[in-house]
């Protein structure tokens, strides 16, 4: 994995080119990929042995991951491995939560796997820990935002801050991985001011808020169609805590602001262990 990230980093095009692939690969075909596996297994297979299905190859990329982290566990000082153990208990732990609260089904296991991957391929680009979380986590945005406004538009009645949450969860297992690998970082920022992503999660921020307040984005169902209303997050709001869909249990729609504070949260957390990394390194 080092090697790897390693190779990556000094080439820096290749990189580029690399995880923009991956990327798009793994966010244009998302309906095809959907219909297709509701047509040759969900559906044939029934909603139970469906999830059973999933779930099982899902464990079986943890296995070989745990297999790999025993093998790295040995390079690890004691004291950091403590460190990284109890990181990784963490991630599970808000991915288990994350499976009993907004997972709509299993499949939605495939964002922690693929924003982990996404990670680890941006991270020689932006050769940062911090950066990484970011720009990532920004490729999650604009991959939900796509599945909204383009491919579904008329399918969703939300902006799915389910799955935005779930590739955050992603993108903070790969950082992890990153650094069980023994990868440091090669750029730093002395000053907050002068890191991209502080200033782009600032502006965004500011954007949002002004674009509500002056009606051209909002937060619930617009009732009055006279209203100039460029973009609504919550189409059609349903009340309660619990949601449930055909053939799927209870799960949670996470409202705008609660999606907003608890992406801010959870990044102020990750910001803080990318401290870690980065003092421990």
């Amino acid at each position: 994995m080092k090697r790897l990230i390693t190779f990556l980093s000094n080439h820096y095009l290749l990189s580029i080119v690399i995880a923009l692939l991956f990327y798009l690969l793994s966010v244009l075909p998302h309906e095809t990929v959907g219909d297709i596996l509701s047509r040759h297994l969900d559906q044939p297979l029934g909603r139970t042995n469906y999830n059973l299905l999933i779930s099982s190859i899902f464990m079986s990329f943890a296995t070989i991951f745990l297999v790999w982290f025993y093998c790295q566990a040995k390079k690890i000082p004691k004291k950091e491995y403590l460190f990284i153990f109890s990181l990784l208990i963490l991630n599970v732990f808000l991915i288990l939560i994350s499976i009993n609260v907004i997972f709509v089904v299993q499949i939605e296991i495939v964002h922690i796997v693929q924003y982990t991957l996404m990670s680890i391929l941006v991270f020689p680009i932006v050769k940062n820990y911090r950066e990484c979380m970011f720009w990532t986590f920004m490729l999650g945005v604009l991959d939900e935002l796509y599945q909204y406004i383009v491919l579904a538009p008329n399918k969703n009645d939300y902006f799915d801050f389910n799955d935005v949450i779930i590739n955050l969860l992603g993108v903070f297992f790969g950082l992890v991985i990153i650094r069980i690998a023994g990868v440091k970082e090669s750029k730093t920022y002395s000053n907050p001011l002068y890191r991209p992503s502080n200033v782009v999660a600032v502006l965004i921020l500011f954007i949002i808020f002004i674009s509500n307040s002056l009606g051209f984005i909002s937060i619930k169902p617009v009732i009055d169609n006279s209203q100039t209303v460029i973009f609504e997050f919550i189409k059609d709001f349903k009340p309660g805590f619990w949601t449930k869909l055909p053939r799927s249990g209870n799960f949670h729609i996470v409202r705008p602001i609660e999606g907003i504070v608890i992406i801010i949260g959870l990044m102020y957390l990750f910001n803080v262990i990318a401290k870690k990394f980065n003092s421990e390194s």
